[in-house]
C-alpha cells in the first residue's frame, strides 16, 4: 500500500496508493464481473482477506482499538497527538462500501492463515508490532462489530509445524506468504466448513 516508485499524482496513471485502498471505489468496483454478453454481474458473496501487509511490514495500519459512532471518511486517526492509519477504520470502511455497492451480497471477514513471515508465540517478530493472534483477534472483533460472517483461516490446518513448500508457492522468495494449490485446498475446506456452520 505504498505509492508506486516514480509515480506522479498528476499523471494520467492513478496514484497507486489511492488505488490500493481496499475501500477505494476502484477496488470495490472490481468486485463486479461480466457475463459472456457483457452484462454486469454483482457478487453474491464477498470474502475479505486483508491484513498480511499490515502485519508483516513496518506497520501500514495500526490495530489499536478506536471508538467511533459513525465510520469516518478516512482511515487517518489521531490519538494523543499522533496521527496514524487505523486498520480497524479501514476494514470497517471496506465492509460499509461493499454493503452500499452490493446490498444483496453476503459478506465474510477472514482471519489470516499461518504463513512463514507471520509472528506468533515462539516465533521472532519480523517487521511488525503484531502477532498473528493479535491481528486475527482484531478481525474477529471487526466482524462482530459490523455484523458480518467470519471465516477462520487461522484454523485451516496450516501451522508453524506444517508450513513450508508443502503449502506455499514462494517459500524461498518471500518467506512463504502465498499458498500453492495444496494451501488453497486447505483454505477452501475451512471456508466450506465455516459457511456451513454460519448458515
Amino acid at each position: 500500500m505504498v505509492k508506486g516508485q516514480g509515480e506522479n499524482e498528476d499523471n494520467t496513471v492513478k496514484n497507486h496508493y489511492a488505488l490500493s485502498y481496499a475501500w477505494s471505489d476502484y477496488t470495490i468496483g472490481r468486485l463486479k464481473k461480466r457475463d459472456e454478453n457483457g452484462n454486469i454481474i454483482n457478487p453474491d458473496i464477498v470474502f475479505i482477506y486483508r491484513g498480511t501487509n499490515d502485519m508483516t511490514h513496518s506497520p501500514v495500519g495500526q490495530i489499536a482499538d478506536v471508538q467511533f459512532e459513525r465510520i469516518p471518511d478516512t482511515d487517518l486517526y489521531e490519538k494523543e497527538g499522533t496521527e496514524y492509519r487505523s486498520f480497524v477504520i479501514a476494514y470497517c470502511k471496506t465492509i460499509q462500501k461493499i454493503r452500499e455497492s452490493y446490498p444483496q451480497a453476503d459478506i465474510y471477514a477472514c482471519t489470516l492463515n499461518y504463513f512463514n513471515r507471520s509472528t506468533d508465540l515462539g516465533w521472532t517478530r519480523k517487521n511488525s508490532y503484531y502477532t498473528l493472534s493479535e491481528i486475527n483477534n482484531c478481525i474477529r472483533s471487526i466482524a462482530n462489530k459490523m455484523s458480518v460472517g467470519l471465516i477462520e483461516f487461522d484454523k485451516d490446518g496450516i501451522t508453524a509445524q506444517t508450513d513450508g513448500p508443502k503449502y506455499y508457492a514462494d517459500t524461498n522468495t518471500t518467506g512463504g506468504t502465498h499458498p500453492n494449490t495444496a494451501g488453497h485446498y486447505l483454505m477452501a475446506k475451512r471456508c466450506v466448513a465455516d459457511l456451513v456452520y454460519i448458515k
